[in-house]
């Protein structure tokens, strides 16, 4: 793919080429790139305002990094390095409505089996899944990351070419009315729904509010596609029936459409699965909840014609994305790596997996703060730590403000106090009282919401844990 003329650029996004005398002529993109750090030669620069960083302030920058152009708003163009050539600027209302333009027009040029993966957990997991699946089998397109939005998605789509065959997103929303339009951009074949809990409670409503929005992105399915619902979540299925939606349910039991002959989520070495026509599947991955993600996965790529070799070849490689619980082993300690999010749910599926996992040693878990539950905030933090004590945590560890209800409602429903550190502990408290306690054949999961950075607790942990097994 050769990209786009910067008059056929202008005519697609509704923009103005900066210089119509000197207009040039040979293609641009179509890749695109936000960020002048990660942006390839070749790339279209989208500007975008902001309060603290300004990207028409970085123009010039991606121009010098080899951008082939650069779109930018009319309100900001004053901020443009004046040195910029004027013929290598397109000129817009706005760069998000622009980049979302050019990547609908791209998307929509060619047509290979387009696969959108949404739910408020497990989405980013069941992506990778099925992105390592997919590339099995055929030439395949991930979306990166978390580039699930409205920004993200664009991104990933300008990467389509002639060769593309499987294309694998997530799509990810914070306010009402985003999926419709993500719907309309990706126009998928298979949808896959993980589930839906109090995730983003604040910016979409209730639970059959989130429900109704994740659905949405069915309203663009193609003539020949399919909505795979997890067939556990109740609420999900009733709001579906609502809408009248026509689906298909993945999960561990037989009243579904998909579900395996025998599945065992516990094992030391990871998950495994079979399916009722033999298909053996092993995985690096812990829980009842993993075992869905996996399984609608694996749903997706036999719908997209993968054949079982490669899903079961894909999945004994794969390596789970960091943060979502992705397991590590130093010094003969178990290190869950769950830091990427929490919710209520999440969160009590990995405090399933302290109970039933394959642990010869002590069970322990230190949870941040769990953030965007908006009216539900406390009832969530409370439930968190009624199960903790039900578990049969040998110890746990808290960190911030809001997990102080975690710590009254575990030690009000059993869990002896001496068995809860913090809050209230400095950070270096708490790593030296956590080290203090590790052992081999312990397990430690680190969980907690994106904005409390739980990821510096783990690579603190590892670094006393990697020294003490150097000083053995």
């Amino acid at each position: 793919m050769n990209g786009y003329p910067v008059s056929e650029i202008a005519a697609i996004v509704g923009g103005e080429a900066g210089s119509v005398a000197h207009m040039p002529t040979e293609p641009c993109g179509p890749r695109a790139s936000i960020d002048t750090r990660t942006l390839r030669p070749g790339d279209i620069f989208f500007a975008f305002p902001g309060e603290s960083v300004d990207g028409h302030r970085f123009v010039r920058a991606a121009m010098e990094s080899g951008a082939s152009l650069a779109v930018v708003e009319r309100t900001s163009l004053g901020a443009v390095d004046a040195s910029v050539p004027r013929e290598k600027l397109v000129v817009v209302t706005s760069a998000g409505e622009a980049l979302y333009a050019l990547a609908k027009h791209h998307r929509d040029r060619f047509d290979p089996r387009m696969t959108a993966i949404t739910g408020s957990n497990g989405k980013t997991t069941t992506k990778e899944l099925a992105g390592a699946i997919h590339r099995a089998a055929f030439t395949s397109l991930m979306s990166p990351g978390n580039y699930n939005n409205l920004l993200g998605l664009p991104l990933t789509l300008l990467g389509l070419n002639e060769e593309t065959e499987r294309v694998v997103l997530e799509a990810g929303i914070s306010v009402p009315g985003e999926m419709a339009k993500l719907a309309a951009l990706i126009r998928p074949h298979v949808v896959v729904v993980t589930n839906v809990n109090a995730a983003h409670v604040e910016g979409l409503g209730d639970l059959r509010a989130i429900a109704r929005e994740k659905l949405s992105l069915a309203g663009a399915l193609q003539s020949d596609g399919v909505l795979l619902l997890n067939g556990e979540d109740e609420t999900l299925l009733s709001v579906a029936g609502e809408m009248k939606l026509a689906f298909r349910t993945f999960g561990l039991s037989e009243s579904n459409h998909y579900y395996p002959a025998s599945c065992d989520p516990w094992r030391a070495g990871g998950l495994a699965m079979t399916m009722p026509d033999g298909l053996v599947i092993e995985a690096p991955l812990y829980g009842e909840h993993q075992a869905r993600n996996v399984l609608a996965a694996v749903c997706a790529a036999r719908l997209n014609g993968v054949p079982n070799d490669c899903i079961a070849a894909a999945l004994r490689a794969f390596t789970p994305p960091p943060g979502r619980f992705a397991p590590l082993t130093v010094n003969d300690v178990l290190l869950i790596d769950d830091t990427y999010n929490a919710n209520g749910a999440s969160t009590a599926a990995a405090l399933t997996f302290l109970k039933r996992g394959a642990i010869s040693g002590k069970r322990m878990l230190l949870l941040g703060d769990m953030l965007e539950l908006g009216h539900e905030e406390r009832a969530v933090h409370r439930a968190a730590g009624a199960d903790a004590a039900a578990s049969g945590l040998d110890h746990l560890y808290l960190w911030g403000e809001r997990v102080r209800d975690v710590a009254d409602a575990a030690i009000a429903s059993g869990m002896n106090a001496a068995a809860v550190t913090g809050p209230g502990t400095t950070e270096d408290e708490l790593v030296v009282a956590i080290t203090q306690n590790l052992a081999a054949g312990d397990c430690l999961v680190v969980k907690g919401s994106r904005g409390m950075r739980m990821e510096r607790f783990l690579e603190s942990i590892k670094t006393v844990l990697t020294e003490r097994e150097g000083n053995a």
